[in-house]
This record gives structure tokens, C-alpha cells and sequence, in this order.
């Protein structure tokens, strides 16, 4: 028969500097001090210049509750180029020298599902969006 190669456990280190708000057991140290992810290179090391993170120092309220990270586009909201009559925000955002209007509309409930989700876990929203689209 054919013998499946033993697989090599996974290392966490790269994903705990990433999400380090993901570690919750206290065996395991969190990499950085502030408790926020890292930002890293595409090899995993650390960057040469000053250590940069992704997020804000993690609030006294949150320090128990996992962390949840949740996609902003598609997930929480919907959001166009194309008018819409009916859109929650209208973004005005320059894209190359020309003015457009980006039309987000709200999901469902997502106000009550956001405010649920916040008293249970700590939330950060994702978005591959421009920042002035994701940040309104």
C-alpha cells in the first residue's frame, strides 16, 4: 500500500502575529505587546522599520471576548457605482482625478446583528475596499 507522508505540524507563530487577538491561552504568548495583530511580509518575517499594527490597542471591556473579524463588502453592506434610490450612505470618492458617488446599502438587521455581536465578541471589520469607501 501507499503511505501517507506524516504531515508536519502547522507553526501558529505567523497566524498569532497576524490575529493575535485570536490567542487566548496563556501557555502560548502572543507575539508584540500591545495584544494587536502585526503587520508582516510575504516570507512571515517581521518588517525591518518600526513594528506596525493593524489595529488599536485592544480595549479593557474586550480583553476576555474572542475576536471576531467580519468582511465588511457583500457581508455588512452592498455598494455600487450605479445609483440607487433607496442607499443607506452616498460616498462621494475620487478615483483618478474624476468624482464618483458610491451607493452603499445596509444589509437586513445589520445594525441589531453588529450591536448582538459586540456585547458577545471583540469585532473588527474587514474591508479590500478603499479606505474612504470602508471607513463612512
Amino acid at each position: 500500500g501507499t503511505q501517507t507522508p506524516a504531515k508536519k505540524p502547522r507553526s501558529r507563530s505567523i497566524l498569532q502575529s497576524l490575529f493575535c487577538c485570536l490567542c487566548r491561552d496563556e501557555a502560548e504568548p502572543c507575539a508584540g505587546t500591545t495584544g494587536a495583530p502585526l503587520l508582516v511580509e510575504e516570507n512571515g518575517a517581521l518588517p525591518k522599520a518600526a513594528v506596525k499594527h493593524l489595529l488599536p490597542e485592544i480595549k479593557p471591556q474586550d480583553a476576555s471576548k474572542l475576536c471576531v473579524v467580519i468582511d465588511l463588502d457583500e457581508t455588512l453592506v452592498h455598494s455600487s457605482f450605479k445609483p440607487v434610490n433607496n442607499a443607506d450612505f452616498i460616498i462621494p470618492v475620487e478615483i483618478d482625478g474624476i468624482m464618483h458617488q458610491v451607493y452603499v446599502l445596509k444589509r437586513p438587521h445589520v445594525d441589531e446583528f453588529l450591536q448582538r455581536m459586540g456585547e458577545l465578541f471583540e469585532c473588527v471589520l474587514f474591508t479590500a475596499s478603499l479606505a474612504k469607501v470602508g471607513a463612512p
